[in-house]
């Protein structure tokens, strides 16, 4: 399969200011690549700057989506940030704008990060839509976060609807475990535990980056992903990620409840000499459904090319 795609080169920044621009390939329905979203990025210390554009109904290049953030404040006591997204439809024309306040409060082991959606409407009236407050409280090697999010009803008041508790613990330099609970509520207003992911993530100094995440659903396991990672001093990387399921597509389900590979992920990450150019090809193998014990050819799923000077973020 042979992928041509252009690479985009933004304007000279401001020193200190990193961007890069990413085309992406993905098959078609006939084996033939076309082309996918392009972004082009830009980042520095008081902020960043994201724009998605794909090919419109009039088939030119046209605006999909923007995201710009402004560091408003940034001192010893936290971090206020701005976020601003905007739609646009599909001949690229912009929709409402939609706001986001993040202000990161800090006080001694305890950090208060409380993010305020504001949506817009066509007259551009911005009304409170989305709130969340989450509360760090590192405790030596163990940090926990309890999060509630809150949603704008029908009267305009906002309404607690999920609940997070996290719990990560820094075993050693080379060990993390987290434990992340999400809690929903019932037709009747109750929250009951909805997810349960469990993450351990191991960094040896001199070998690949192992991570293990197991998802509970209802209280059983449902699926689990290893992803081993091995990067290089030039920032290219290749990363195996093999997911487990109780049940694949087209195959019947364990009766037992136990877990089979699903599909096993393969991307890669190449930076050129300088880390000014970058391609990341991501790779997918499922079982057979005939014989579910092996797996299948491998499919191309996107191939991304960066060009500038975050592309070795």
């Amino acid at each position: 399969m042979r992928y041509c795609v252009s690479l985009l080169m933004l304007a000279s920044l401001a020193f200190g200011q990193t961007s890069s621009s990413l085309k992406s390939a993905i098959p078609g329905l006939d084996g033939v690549p076309v082309d996918g979203p392009t972004f082009q990025t830009s980042k520095s210390a008081t902020g960043s700057a994201r724009i998605e554009y794909s090919t419109s109904i009039n088939g030119q290049l046209a605006p999909r989506e923007s995201i710009e953030e402004k560091v408003i404040r940034e001192d010893a006591n936290g971090k206020v940030v701005e976020r601003y997204v905007r739609r646009f439809d599909a001949t690229g024309n912009p929709g409402p704008v939609e706001k986001t306040v993040i202000e990161e409060r800090k006080s001694g082991s305890t950090t208060v990060t409380t993010s305020t959606v504001y949506r817009g409407d066509l007259n551009g009236n911005l009304t409170p839509a989305e709130r969340s407050v989450a509360q760090a409280v590192e405790q030596g090697k163990t940090i926990q976060t309890n999060v509630v999010i809150e949603r704008s009803g029908f009267d305009g008041q906002m309404t607690p609807v999920e609940r997070i508790a996290q719990t990560t613990v820094q075993n050693s330099k080379e060990s993390q475990q987290q434990t992340t609970t999400r809690m929903r509520r019932d037709a009747n207003g109750n929250f009951y535990e909805a997810v349960r992911e469990v993450r351990e993530t191991m960094s040896p100094k001199d070998g690949p980056v192992v991570e293990n995440r197991a998802q509970y659903v209802d209280g059983a396991l449902a699926e689990q992903t290893v992803a081993r990672t091995v990067k290089q001093p030039n920032g290219s990387r290749t990363t195996v990620i093999d997911v487990y399921a109780t049940q694949q597509p087209g195959v019947s389900a364990d009766v037992g409840g136990r877990l089979a590979l699903k599909e096993q992920q393969q991307i890669v990450r190449e930076v050129g000499a300088g880390g000014k150019t970058a391609t990341e090809t991501v790779i997918s193998r499922k079982p057979n459904v005939s014989d579910p014990g092996r797996l299948g050819p491998a499919q191309v799923l996107s191939r991304t090319t960066c060009a500038g000077t975050g592309c070795r973020d």
